[in-house]
């Protein structure tokens, strides 16, 4: 599951999605590289997913649309921040 090592200690939004995935997959070494659907992500669990992703960051921060481009955590979690800036004016 660890697509590659990353030496940078994860940003606070990237450990969020950490937590979610290794609930979600039950996987401990994934990484900020890691990919949703490498690691067996599908259209269900992104539901899920995005689910808990609103619950934990707003609704509307992550849209289904990113996911299915870069499903790459630290992709996301740069979305999610993006969208977390630009909304907060």
């Amino acid at each position: 599951m660890n697509n590659q090592s990353n030496s940078q200690s994860p940003t606070t939004t990237e450990a969020v999605l950490l937590k979610i995935w290794q609930e979600m997959f039950g996987f401990d070494d994934i990484t900020v590289n890691t990919d949703f659907f490498d690691i067996g992500g599908n259209s269900l669990n992104a539901i899920k997913f995005l689910a808990r992703v609103d619950n934990a960051f707003g609704e509307g921060l992550l849209l289904p649309d990113t996911l299915f481009e870069d499903g790459r955590l630290s992709s996301l979690a740069a979305a999610i921040d993006h969208l977390k800036v630009t909304s907060n004016g």
